[in-house]
């Protein structure tokens, strides 16, 4: 019985360990899919269940430990996903993607969809042409990630999205959900729109407001009319944190140096 578990031990171990490294170089987005998420967990009571079978104090608590930090890791990783997941971009403006040390300015120059003869009017890959902080031009795929300070963007979509039409102070600007804006010299943000209750979440120098729509609202002395224009193609870009995927690497190789160690000690 001993010799099973031994047996299964360790090639369940390896085989984790081999797919959390694969994985975080072929495409880190699947580590916040259900199938991640489950294994985990199986993982970790794995992990903890057998700290009752080996022996040593040391491995024991090790196991334990290590159970508990991959908990954790699960926890903090659908928290971040709770927090922040895409972000629709329409052509013309500037959209500001708020991370958690950073904003990141992004700005859609253009968007392409190319289909093979193969497939015929299927699309095959979608590509988002973005300017990121008023910089240069970049290419932002489903396999070409844009990176930037611990998050990676993955073009994930097209979606049909409402522009508002904002008319404020005599300046009339078009904005998509997450985009910025400037009217008569003040700085407009639109969060979001809600088209159920007819109504903008919006920032007026990091001022929030809520409007709705058709109806002139006094809004810091100034009159504001809000209404929604005709649906226009936008690029959904997903939105993957990746700070604690250093920790999987570091400790899939602490676990699989130490089962070298064992293995080497057992032939001695």
């Amino acid at each position: 019985m001993v010799n099973k578990f031994k047996t299964w031990y360790f090639i369940f171990i390896v085989l984790f360990c081999l797919l959390l490294g694969i994985s975080s170089f072929w495409n880190p987005q699947v580590y916040y899919s259900t199938f991640f998420y489950i294994l985990y967990f199986i993982f970790a009571v794995f992990m903890i269940g057998s700290a009752f079978w080996i022996r040593g104090f040391i491995r024991k608590l090790v196991h334990i430990m290590l159970g508990l930090l991959i908990i954790g890791f699960s926890a903090e990783k659908l928290h971040r996903e709770e927090k922040l997941q895409f972000a629709v971009l329409g052509t013309g403006g500037e959209y500001s993607i708020y991370l958690d040390s950073d904003t990141l300015n992004l700005e859609l120059t253009r968007f392409e969809i190319e289909s093979s003869s193969d497939t015929g009017s299927v699309p095959v890959q979608y590509t988002s042409y973005c300017r990121v902080n008023g910089g240069g031009i970049t290419a932002i795929q489903v396999n070409r990630p844009l990176e930037y300070k611990g998050y990676k963007l993955y073009q994930y979509a097209v979606r049909n999205v409402h522009p508002i039409r904002i008319n404020y102070r005599g300046e009339s600007i078009k904005l998509f959900p997450g985009q910025s804006g400037i009217a008569d010299s003040t700085d407009i943000y639109l969060e979001s729109v809600d088209v159920d209750m007819g109504q903008i979440r919006f920032r007026l120098e990091d001022v929030p407001f809520t409007v709705r729509w058709g109806c002139p609202e006094d809004i810091c002395g100034s009159s504001m009319m809000v209404k929604p224009l005709e649906a226009e193609t936008a690029t959904v870009l997903q939105i993957v944190p990746v700070k604690g995927h250093m920790l999987l690497w570091v400790m899939s190789v602490l676990i699989l140096i130490g089962l070298g160690i064992d293995l080497m000690r057992r032939k001695d």
